[in-house]
């Protein structure tokens, strides 16, 4: 069984998806306040148990089930006045529990999804505490790796198809269960890096918008991330490869909001 915690999210519910349909059975963390709609459809999965950790101690999420791999997708940003408190819990206290529950109980791997914004190693002040909470528990991660396999997810926010990460997750938490080592940095992302300018410019282009782009209008903060893009050839090796480009992407999600495309 594969305890997956961000259940609920973007990254979260498309890999639930994705394991489903694989035959894997799901012990999905849930919150109180989490909205379940995007996996409503699942919720009567024969496959798939949620935990509600507001309502139960986690250990009992062990004690009930075999649990193989643990995959880390929830995460708190802590944008505006959300106190720090608010911030470590999902991103760094809920892993470590976790952790030393698989620890206890012999899970083979703990899969976590880490930021891009500490690859340059400073931190980037416009989200200041939620990249020392993830500086943190990549620290963290370091101490334990010789109590339990570590997989470490580096997600660059390049632009890449959330489902096409979803198919990574799958490679990695297989690879987890089957291979012995210590410690896998894997990065995630198209590649490619593609500017933001350019970014917009397409999104226009296909949804013919008649709004002017006032590039240039906001001037950068000084600790802007310039360029970044993935070293995916560690995931190439294990069969993973990007499929789907980003015109097709973006095409794809406006027509999802019924925005008439111009595939031209």
């Amino acid at each position: 069984m594969i305890v997956l915690t961000g259940a609920t999210g973007s990254l979260g519910s498309n890999l639930l998806s994705k394991l489903l349909s694989y035959g894997y059975e799901v012990a999905a963390i849930v919150k109180t306040n989490s909205s379940l709609a995007w996996i409503e459809k699942w919720k009567s999965n024969e496959n798939i148990k949620l935990y509600n950790l507001e309502e139960i101690n986690p250990r009992i999420i062990f004690e009930e089930n075999k649990i193989d791999v643990i995959v880390h997708t929830a995460t708190e940003y802590g944008r505006g006045d959300d106190a720090i408190s608010k911030i470590l819990e999902p991103n760094l206290i809920l892993p470590i529990r976790l952790i030393e529950l698989g620890i206890e109980h012999d899970t083979a791997c703990f899969i976590n999804t880490d930021s891009y914004f500490n690859k340059g190693g400073s931190p980037y002040f416009n989200l200041l505490n939620y990249s020392l909470s993830k500086k943190s528990l990549w620290i963290w991660l370091k101490r334990l790796l010789n109590q339990i396999r570590i997989v470490n997810v580096t997600l660059e926010h390049n632009f890449v198809y959330v489902d096409e990460v979803a198919d990574a997750f799958i490679k990695l938490i297989e690879y987890g269960r089957t291979h012995e080592f210590t410690f896998k940095n894997f990065e995630v992302g198209t590649g490619e890096s593609v500017q933001v300018r350019d970014f917009a410019q397409m999104i226009s282009d296909l949804s013919c918008s008649p709004s002017s782009l006032g590039f240039g209008d906001v001037l950068y903060r000084s600790d802007e991330i310039m360029d970044s893009k993935a070293d995916i050839s560690p995931l190439l090796e294990l069969g993973w490869v990007p499929k789907i480009g980003i015109r097709e992407e973006l095409a794809q999600i406006l027509q999802s909001y019924g925005v008439t495309v111009d595939v031209r």
